[in-house]
């Protein structure tokens, strides 16, 4: 299957079919439960955000082939008002990819913490959960992740007991096939805005960490400075850990790729790391402005991308990468992903022709009964 077939796949979306669960889940035991990663499993996946005059489904394909590896997870932030169960989830998953659900509360028709916390939003809250119950297929969920940066919703306490709400009423509804992740900031579990202490809820199922090397003042962190202080936290809470955000801005000459491969090497080393997605996006405001965090910013940047990849932390069957220890250097060690890839792409392409099937079989049996 070429590039060009597949992007018309990618654009795909099946008019309110829904598929079985787990249909083309290569992940779902694992997201189905909080069990630490096992060698070689950990999942590796991306955010990526429109620009350029490229849709976010492009994009990931994109990304896909840059690297040369099976995704297997898509993280996207939704707003209050949107559905989780949408036509860009419904893509990720039909596409053979893990959903990463982030809930804001913030923006157009957003809503504070404590009300939420008080039972006034939960029929708002119930309609997701029973969404995602029929939908069936498993998913990683934050909501509101990052609270610590946005006081105007409420305080650590609020967010805490608006969170615990939002976990009570999905059980209820019998969404368990989605995962808890409670997410902070990096800069939390080393203290800042009170602590991780102060903010972790009740009860979740994984703890998750968002973190940027940024560069700042040549400040320049590598992956294990900026998320080891969260592994510890998840140590000690014994609590699988998922890096829900990160990126890397350019340094010095090749070091973005080295910073990615570094982190492929820390990763390996952490068994309690079950997940990593990185951000291919541009930051436009605030501490991110003018921070371009994307893969493809240098082409030593894109090889640094692809060894990380390609290396065993993210290798077997829920991950991405070769079935061994290789960086993807040479021919040989590249063609165990690229063919899960070209598999995984057949897979997607025989699933849409038969929903496509299903539907002419449906329009036509209409035909008749209204005729």
């Amino acid at each position: 299957m070429d590039r060009r077939d597949f992007l018309k796949a990618a654009a795909f979306t099946t008019a309110g079919a829904m598929m079985g669960p787990t249909v083309l889940q290569r992940a779902g035991s694992m997201l189905a439960s909080p069990a630490l990663a096992a060698p070689g499993g950990t999942l590796f996946g991306f955010s990526a955000q429109e620009y350029e005059g490229q849709s976010r489904e492009q994009l990931i394909t994109y990304l896909e082939d840059l690297g040369g590896v099976p995704l297997d997870t898509v993280h996207n932030r939704f707003p209050w008002q949107t559905s989780l169960v949408n036509k860009y989830s419904k893509w990720i998953v039909q596409t053979g990819r893990t959903p990463i659900l982030s809930w804001f509360t913030r923006g157009t028709g957003g809503v504070s913490w404590r009300p939420i916390a008080e039972g006034v939003h939960d029929a708002r809250i119930r309609h997701e959960a029973q969404s995602i119950a029929a939908a069936g297929w498993p998913a990683y969920f934050c909501f509101h992740k990052e609270p610590e940066d946005e006081p105007s919703l409420g305080t650590a306490s609020d967010w805490r007991a608006a969170h615990d709400r939002v976990y009570e009423l999905f059980q209820q509804e019998g969404a368990t096939n989605v995962t808890f992740v409670a997410c902070l900031m990096a800069s939390t579990f080393k203290g800042s805005a009170g602590g991780s202490a102060a903010w972790l809820p009740p009860r979740y199922d994984v703890l998750g960490v968002d973190g940027y090397n940024r560069n700042v003042g040549g400040n320049w962190r590598s992956f294990e400075t900026i998320f080891r202080p969260s592994l510890q936290v998840a140590r000690d809470r014994s609590k699988p850990l998922y890096v829900i955000e990160l990126g890397c801005v350019e340094g010095a000459s090749g070091r973005k790729g080295d910073w990615m491969r570094d982190a492929a090497a820390t990763t390996a080393s952490w068994p309690e790391l079950i997940g990593v997605s990185y951000n291919h996006e541009a930051g436009q405001t605030g501490k991110d402005a003018d921070m371009n965090y994307r893969v493809d910013t240098s082409a030593a940047a894109i090889q640094g991308f692809r060894d990380m990849v390609h290396h065993a932390a993210f290798a077997g069957e829920s991950g991405g990468g070769t079935g061994g220890g290789d960086t993807g250097d040479g021919d040989a060690s590249c063609e165990v992903p690229r063919r899960k890839l070209r598999n995984r792409r057949e897979q997607v392409r025989e699933l849409q022709a038969k929903l496509e099937r299903q539907r002419r079989k449906t329009r036509r049996l209409r035909e008749r009964l209204n005729g």
